[in-house]
Parts: structure tokens; C-alpha cells; sequence
């Protein structure tokens, strides 16, 4: 019986590639956010469904993820897609991107987020010898002392999260708007620095990871600027392998970071490390089939706290907070943690939960609809408008949110509004910028301005 739940449920994965390509067909294009949306949930469940295959799954809770999935693909039906893409291909340069000010502003800022770090390790009471010299124990140290939330809250750890988010958000318009023959290294070295640092010396994963979308995002945005509809383009799947690659040291190292108290010979560490993969990569789809199921048919592995009507608490908790809430929750948003055998262990139970237990069954798949066509506005917007930052910032905000689906919601931070309200400033005031500069070099009194600013 487990062995036909696990395949139907494969089936019901592959349904919701299915129903992304039907969309693809009818759109015309991969780059619309139903289409990404429903790429990253295939992936979020069919890798966990097939690398752990001998793990039970309850179908009924990834048939809900592919009616969601549904629903929010349906609201990509009404406008018409091809006419906005043409719009985009024959109007020519809104704005661009590779300018002087964003390049300040891109330098100017992961400089600051730097120091904002050094300036919270300081404080934390770390030596800068202790970071070049032990950075294992350092980052062991900040992740205990930050699970035990022993850490000392200071403005220098706000700012630098704050900044994280427009950061590497520039970092990927540069990198796609960059000249003909420019590898771009550097600056996607610069853009990805300060999270790299964070999960070195931090042992904090999840904004390494952040950062790649949100710098994929900017280069998207590029590509839709020059009315390019693709999500990779020729070469970016190699190149995709290789950052991944590069990257997988720096994860090692946070994930033996965390283990060095309490591993005693190579055989755990092995054990671990296959314990810690596993759990990063699929558990989240394990603990929210063990949670659904508990929910909608009173039946699971754990039993768990089923609060009801939080009116959209665990979606907005940033806001809820805002308004005066003095509810609480774990680090985590929940502290139920999901074990199986000695492979599983997670609290990560995807954003569907919180918008379940905030909305309902029925209510979630609504707010999952509404978002779908707001979100889809947005986007023509991008497409059609004159000035879009907001659909802009909106874009790219997109882009974080669907990631972090896997895990909880993107808008239960409050930096995350800072950081979106941030971005859209600098991308007006860099429009701004290039006016004024357009303006200067026209030829004539009364001549209109090129579309570009020529001054390096």
C-alpha cells in the first residue's frame, strides 16, 4: 500500500510539470510566474518523493499542492501574454541597468553589509582572529548561541539584512546587463560575498540560497528589459553547475560547523552529514504530508497542535507584529519537529501549512487564487508600463517568495518589506539618473534624449 501512495503520488508530481507546460504552450513562454511557481513545486516534490522513495508519503497531501499549484496557473489565462511581449520587444530600453549609480550602490552597499557583520561578530564578543583563524568554531558558536537565542540584538545585524536583499538583487542586473566579452565573475562574486560570509562564519544556509534567486531575478528582469523571454539562457545550465559546485565547500563547511561538539568519530560525521542532506532537501515534504493528513483526516505519525483561525498570522507575521501582536512562536515558526527513522528531522513544514491553519482548506486555495492574479497584474505591468519599479521590485520579490515556499512564508520578516521598498528606490532613482544624464547629452535644445546614457 505505501509503494501505490508513493506512486501515485510521483504521478500527481509529474501533474503539476504538466499542467506548467500546458501553461507554457498557452502563454508562450516559460517567464511568467505561473509557470515558476509551478517549476519550483515540481521540484520541491518530486526530488524528496523519488531520492527517498522508501519514506511513506500521504497522496492526498501532494494532490493539494498540485490543486494550488492549479489554480494559481489559471489566473495566468485572462491577459494576452503575446501582445504584452511584443509590446516589450518593439518599445525599445525603459531604462538600463548597467549605470554608474547602480555600480555605486551595488559597491557602496555589500561594503556596508560587510561591515555591518564584522561590526554584529564584535559585538557578539568574536575577534576578527577568531574568524580567519577558527571559522568552524566561530560559526559553531554563533549557531548555538543563536538557537539558544543568546545573541545580542543590534542595529548592525538589521542593516546588514536589510541591504542583503537589494544587494544581490543589483549584483544580478549587472551581471545580466553586463558588456559583450565580460565573464561577470566578479560581480556575482561581490553579489553572493556577504551570504557566503554569513554561512561561514554564521553557519546561516538559507541566505546563500536566498541570495542566488534574488540575483537570478535581477538577471531576469534584464532579459525581460531587452524583451528576452527565456528562464536560462544558452550556457546558463553549465554555469549553473559550476556556482553550485563552487558553493557546495562553503555548505560543507556550515554543516561541520554544527557538528563539532558533538561528533565523535568519521563514521557519525558521515552519518550526519547524510542525515543533514536529506533533511535540507526533502523533509519539508514529508513533516507537511505527516501535518496535512493529521488535519484533514486526523491520522499521522506525530500528533500535532491544531490551531485554528490564526487570520493570517503565520503569512504575515512581520505585519501581525507591526500592528501590536504579542503572540509568539520558535525560532522556525513552529516547534513540532517531524522525525523519521534516522533520516528525517525538521520543523520546515512549506508555506502551505501556515496558510492553512491561517485560512483554512478552502480559504488557502483562495488566497493562493487572489495571489496568482495580483501577482500576474504585476507582471503585465512589467511588461507594458512605462516606469515599472514596483512591478519591478514586485518581480524579484516574486522570484524570493516561490523559493522560500518550500519552507515558510517569504512575508514573515519584517526586512523583507524594508528591503522590497528599498530596492524599488534605488531601481527609481537610477531611472532618474539616466534621465538626467540622457538629457545632457541631447544634441540639441528642444531634441529628444536618447534612450541610453552615454557617459560611462
Amino acid at each position: 500500500m505505501e509503494i501505490l501512495d508513493k506512486l501515485l503520488a510521483i504521478v500527481l508530481s509529474l501533474a503539476i510539470l504538466g499542467q506548467a507546460i500546458v501553461i507554457r504552450r498557452l502563454v508562450g513562454t516559460w517567464l511568467v510566474p505561473a509557470c515558476i511557481f509551478s517549476l519550483f513545486w515540481f521540484a520541491y516534490t518530486f526530488v524528496p518523493l523519488v531520492a527517498l522513495f522508501f519514506v511513506p508519503i500521504e497522496p492526498l497531501a501532494i494532490a493539494y499542492i498540485l490543486l494550488a499549484c492549479t489554480l494559481f496557473s489559471l489566473t495566468a489565462l485572462g491577459p494576452d501574454w503575446q501582445a504584452a511581449m511584443r509590446v516589450r520587444q518593439n518599445a525599445g530600453s525603459r531604462f538600463r541597468y548597467d549605470t554608474p549609480f547602480l555600480r555605486h550602490v551595488f559597491h557602496a552597499t555589500t561594503a556596508l553589509i560587510l561591515l555591518c557583520q564584522l561590526a554584529d561578530l564584535l559585538i557578539q564578543g568574536f575577534s576578527p582572529v577568531d574568524v580567519v583563524l577558527n571559522p568552524l568554531g566561530t560559526a559553531a558558536e554563533y549557531t548555538a548561541r543563536r538557537y539558544a537565542e543568546d545573541l545580542e540584538k543590534n542595529i548592525f545585524a538589521q542593516l546588514g539584512l536589510l541591504f542583503a536583499y537589494p544587494a544581490a538583487t543589483i549584483g544580478g542586473l549587472l551581471y545580466g546587463a553586463r558588456a559583450q566579452g565580460d565573464t561577470g565573475y566578479r560581480t556575482l562574486l561581490l553579489a553572493v560575498l556577504p551570504s557566503l560570509a554569513m554561512m561561514l562564519i554564521q553557519g546561516a544556509k538559507g541566505t546563500v540560497f536566498l541570495a542566488v534567486f534574488m540575483i537570478w531575478g535581477g538577471v531576469l528582469l534584464t532579459r525581460i528589459e531587452r524583451g528576452e523571454f527565456t528562464l536560462v539562457d544558452q550556457g546558463g545550465v553549465k554555469r549553473l553547475l559550476f556556482y553550485c559546485l563552487l558553493a557546495f565547500p562553503f555548505l560543507l563547511l556550515s554543516f561541520l560547523s554544527r557538528m563539532l561538539n558533538s561528533m565523535d568519530g568519521g563514521a557519525e560525521v558521515v552519518q550526519q552529514l547524510v542525515r543533514y542532506f536529506a533533511s535540507y532537501t526533502s523533509a519539508h515534504l514529508y513533516a507537511f504530508s505527516d501535518w496535512f493528513s493529521y488535519w484533514t483526516l486526523g491520522s499521522s505519525v506525530m500528533e500535532y497542535v491544531l490551531e485554528e483561525d490564526a487570520y493570517g498570522f503565520y503569512t504575515f507575521t512581520a505585519l501581525f507584529k507591526l500592528l501590536g501582536s504579542s503572540k509568539t512562536v520558535p525560532m522556525g515558526s513552529y516547534d513540532e519537529y517531524f522525525v523519521y527513522a534516522e533520516l528525517l528531522q525538521t520543523n520546515i513544514y512549506t508555506v502551505f501549512r501556515g496558510l492553512v491553519q491561517d485560512f483554512s482548506v478552502g480559504g488557502a486555495l483562495c488566497f493562493v487564487t487572489v495571489s496568482g492574479f495580483l501577482l500576474h497584474w504585476s507582471y503585465w505591468r512589467l511588461l507594458v508600463g512605462r516606469s515599472p519599479f514596483f512591478s519591478a521590485a514586485i518581480f524579484v520579490f516574486s522570484i524570493a517568495y516561490f523559493y522560500t515556499s518550500f519552507f515558510i512564508s517569504l512575508l514573515i520578516w519584517n526586512n523583507v518589506y524594508a528591503g522590497f521598498l528599498l530596492l524599488a528606490f534605488f531601481l527609481r532613482l537610477n531611472d532618474e539618473s539616466c534621465r538626467r544624464c540622457a538629457l545632457a547629452d541631447s544634441p540639441a535644445p528642444g531634441a529628444a534624449p536618447p534612450a541610453v546614457c552615454s557617459k560611462p
